[in-house]
């Protein structure tokens, strides 16, 4: 349990930046948006709860460290480590880097530079899509390498540009100086109509873009009678449905702790939290954070007292683990489902006892239940007390797909595999052996998937019990 308690409203994105961190899957894509979430949380105390600033510089460092090392020669990233490089993420994580230069973060020889050629060599190759041109155009003003003439062809073209592409121009227009261009086009900025996450070519949401633009108008034209709209639209997308992606809570957290700096609360609240047994006192105009393990008795209902003459914000977070032995099945647009087989094919009953030493082979079959592709799927296995892998390695049922790649990325870990992929409709198969090695009884936990950016789509298997006797 987490209980965070503030004066300020913004208390509560907190826990957006410790879903940042904490976020289980790695493509470029969710280490940059964690980046981002770091770098926020530097700026604005608020957002870091109990997180010290010393530590958040040391995951900021090593998340630029993981990126430098997947970066391509030609200065590009892919989004899986030995994958193509992709141009949006090129761009999006060379933004990111010119904040951690401005917050002294330690950044690996020659990775932001690289990034920064590269982009200059997509301009000037030409072909850029509109969208990641006026990116682009924001990256080159940064690093003094600015293109007038792209950014002059973007503002005549400013109508075919999303809220998003406005904004990342308007910051160009300002690190050139020229604020009068950037405040015209930051006037033109109007919350767009509610769109679902976008995941291929240039990633972006109405939340996204709307956060975006907040930002770029709360640094460039702090007086701009946008700022309200757009502020309370972004609020609102949460209430409503939530922000819905690593990309677009890594967006909000930035802009809103912004907003945060610009309008800062004055408030002097004071008070109390009572739960799960202990008390947490607050008194000033900053932020106080409590982090503990529960036990699954304990009570968690609360006695909030407000002690001050301003209001008190208090924000209480919870996460772990069912302590049920067994979860139904679910089933949300995709469908996953496992089975185990003897070394010569033959099943395995569930529930059936397993002799200690002995070796399974586990089949992980996964299709999307709607009539269309769903990309950017994660499958998480987590191995049952008392097994370990054997030799890992996976196996495809299609004789036709080289079993490197089967999928788009696999990961065995201590205590996991985790696979991403594209779920179509047609069932797809994926086999790997594990071996029995600690006699006990022990629940094996459900086979899972999710579309890590439509988080409406997921699947779960039962979860059952497993007895390995010895031989």
């Amino acid at each position: 349990i987490s209980v965070g308690i503030s004066g300020s409203s913004d208390v509560d994105l907190a826990p957006v930046i410790e879903d940042l961190i904490r976020y289980p899957y790695g493509c470029t894509e969710q280490v940059g948006s964690t980046l981002q979430g770091l770098l926020a949380a530097l700026q604005s105390p608020i957002l870091a709860g109990d997180r010290r600033s010393e530590g958040i510089r040391r995951l900021a460092a090593d998340g630029f460290v993981t990126l430098w090392q997947r970066q391509l020669r030609d200065g590009r990233l892919p989004y899986w480590s030995n994958g193509e490089g992709n141009d949006w993420l090129t761009i999006r994580t060379a933004l990111i880097t010119v904040k951690a230069r401005d917050l002294e973060i330690p950044l690996p020889a020659r990775f932001d530079a690289d990034l920064v050629d590269a982009v200059d060599r997509m301009v000037r190759k030409g072909g850029l899509p509109i969208q990641q041109a006026a990116m682009a155009c924001r990256v080159l003003a940064s690093a003094q390498k600015s293109d007038s003439a792209l950014m002059e062809r973007l503002r005549i073209d400013l109508e075919a540009l999303r809220l998003d592409e406005r904004a990342h121009l308007a910051e160009a227009f300002g690190l050139v100086g020229d604020l009068e261009s950037a405040r015209t086009i930051i006037d033109t900025f109007i919350p767009p109509p509610p769109a679902s996450p976008l995941q291929s070519g240039s990633f972006t949401s109405d939340g996204t873009q709307v956060a975006i633009a907040l930002a770029a108008a709360l640094g460039n034209h702090p007086e701009s009678r946008s700022i309200p709209a757009l502020h309370a639209s972004l609020l609102d997308l949460r209430r409503k449905n939530g922000w819905r992606t690593t990309y677009e809570d890594a967006a909000a957290v930035d802009a809103l702790g912004a907003f945060a700096l610009e309008y800062p609360s004055m408030g002097n609240a004071a008070g109390s939290v009572e739960i799960a047994g202990k008390t947490i006192n607050h008194e000033g105009p900053g932020s106080t954070t409590r982090t503990w393990p529960l036990d699954a008795s304990t009570d968690h209902r609360s006695t909030i007292t407000a002690s001050g003459d301003d209001p008190l914000h208090v924000v209480i977070t919870t996460s772990g683990h069912p302590h049920a032995d067994v979860e139904p099945r679910e089933d949300v647009g995709i469908r996953v489902e496992r089975s185990w087989l003897n070394m010569d094919g033959t099943s395995i009953d569930a529930g059936s006892p397993i002799e200690a030493g002995e070796v399974v082979v586990v089949e992980i079959e996964w299709k999307s239940l709607l009539d269309r592709d769903i990309p950017n799927i994660a499958i998480v296995e987590v191995l049952p007390g008392g097994m370990e892998f054997e030799l890992p390695a996976l196996i495809t049922s299609d004789a036709s797909r080289n079993v490197m790649n089967a999928v788009d990325q696999a990961e065995f870990r201590d205590d996991r595999l985790l696979v991403f992929d594209t779920a179509t409709p047609k069932p797809q198969k994926l086999r790997f052996a594990m071996r029995a090695v600690v006699p006990g009884t022990w629940v094996v936990p459900g086979t899972r998937a999710e579309a890590m950016y439509e988080d409406t789509l997921h699947s779960r298997s039962p979860s059952t019990m497993l007895e390995i006797d010895l031989p």
